[in-house]
């Protein structure tokens, strides 16, 4: 179409701007033609790329990571672009693409970036519903139970309850009997040893110790320390049983995000340096957990002690 035609010769030149004022004059003029190609195309491809055009666009205008207007004034038009595509595919899933499969994985798709941008704009509880939607027909998704989990650590930290929070640890949504979202403990659990998942293993295991973190930040007194100590225990018990911690760059994230705790306890901020001396867990504070576990589920408790009680073992 001539507006497919035109935005694609304005992108270019947004590309090549030299100027900041040259920038925002084209920005303009080109989220103007990616608004007309979104709401009068009718070619599902053309109108995705307008959607996540959009979105890059919004991207492209955040400072230093912050959502500034015009920014979020991008992101709102592809949210609104986004939707839009979901509705009419989900009432037709074949304008999406003949073959029901492809179709439902494209669909997948534009709810994770959906979601994804619903979640710059500080909207996290409408990312969750749209997550939790791509989860009911895939629950199995590792990715989107990890951006599922992150999600709720932020909602979290935005709204300052513990109950978001909780959620991010042991999941949310329940479901015939189970969490629909698993959370970074189960996350944590069906990933570990599984080296199609290692990445996933160390996200998970980062996830919790945020979580644990923020779950600390929102309490008061001995019970904000005690679970900013439950942080801690988690990032050096995965160091003394995964020394590697998934390589470089996990490495450097795990030691940031342990001297961060260790400030809050009022520690010495060495990071990970020593820690391959520090003990894992004590025998009490995992027996409190299994007892507060074994409440909830027999089955998880059972395995969760056979577990700890072999890395135990391991490391006498």
């Amino acid at each position: 179409s001539v507006y497919f035609t035109l935005a694609r010769d304005l992108e270019e030149q947004l590309n090549a701007a030299e100027t900041v004022e040259k920038k925002n004059v084209l920005a303009n003029g080109f989220a103007t033609v990616l608004d007309e190609v979104g709401s009068t195309g009718t070619d599902f491809s053309v109108r995705y790329w307008a959607a996540s055009t959009l979105q890059g666009l919004g991207a492209s205008f955040e400072a230093n990571s912050t959502v500034t207007d015009k920014a979020r004034d991008y992101y709102s038009k592809s949210v609104a672009q986004f939707k839009s595509i979901a509705d009419e595919g989900k009432s037709d899933l074949s304008w999406i693409n003949e073959n029901e499969e492809t179709g439902k994985a494209y669909l997948a798709q534009i709810r994770m970036n959906m979601a994804q941008v619903m979640k710059r704009l500080g909207q996290y509880e409408e990312a969750t519903k749209e997550l939790a939607y791509i989860l009911l027909d895939t629950p199995s998704n590792v990715s989107v139970q990890i951006e599922a989990a992150k999600t709720y650590n932020e909602l979290g930290m935005q709204k300052g309850e513990e109950s978001q929070l909780l959620y991010a640890i042991g999941g949310a949504r329940p479901r015939d009997g189970e969490n629909l979202i698993w959370g970074w403990r189960k996350l944590g659990m069906l990933t570990q040893g599984k080296e199609q998942f290692t990445n996933e293993y160390y996200e998970a295991r980062l996830g919790i110790a945020k979580a644990r973190l923020e779950l600390g930040r929102v309490k008061q007194g001995d019970e904000s320390k005690k679970h900013i100590g439950y942080a801690e225990l988690e990032i050096l018990n995965t160091y003394k049983i995964y020394p590697e911690l998934g390589g470089t760059e996990f490495t450097a994230r795990f030691d940031s995000l342990l001297r961060t705790i260790q400030k809050e306890l009022g520690k010495p901020e060495n990071g990970l340096a020593g820690a391959a001396d520090a003990p894992l867990a004590t025998t009490r504070v995992w027996n409190r957990r299994l007892l507060q576990l074994k409440r909830k589920s027999p089955i998880a408790t059972c395995y969760c002690s056979r577990r700890w009680q072999g890395f135990l073992q391991s490391s006498v």
